[in-house]
């Protein structure tokens, strides 16, 4: 089992890479270290689910379920302005979760924030978690 602090000590302040490493990528490789695969879908594929406003989650991923209480190591999505699903982190504790914010890389952020509190989504515990 991982901790927090080695999902912290690995990831925090890791870079963008313009597009290589992605909120998607850091949810994957920290679902790797629990054991759990996870496809990263093609980078075009992402985005057109985004423009269809198809649920991310239903559409690309079976195995997941909505949460109305997380914890750590659940998913944490946030939606756009249009409802869609746009951006997804991992929680820690708290209420924090870390998650690529792009320029300044990998962060740590809590759901109370103003802006991540106003377009937050939903917890998602994928069913290989126990």
């Amino acid at each position: 089992m991982i901790t927090i602090k080695e999902v912290t000590d690995k990831y925090l302040g890791m870079s963008h890479h313009l597009g290589e490493f992605d909120c998607l990528t850091i949810v994957v490789e920290i679902y790797e270290m629990l054991g759990i695969t996870i496809k990263h879908p093609a980078y075009n594929v992402e985005k057109n689910w985004a423009l269809c406003g198809e649920d991310w989650f239903d559409k690309y991923h079976s195995g997941w379920k909505k949460v109305n209480d997380y914890s750590p190591f659940d998913v944490v999505a946030f939606v756009n302005g249009k409802g869609v699903i746009f951006h997804i982190g991992v929680m820690l504790d708290n209420g924090r979760f870390i998650h690529n914010q792009g320029g300044p890389g990998v962060v740590i952020s809590r759901i109370s924030d103003q802006i991540w509190k106003k377009r937050f989504a939903g917890f998602y515990r994928h069913n290989k978690r126990k």
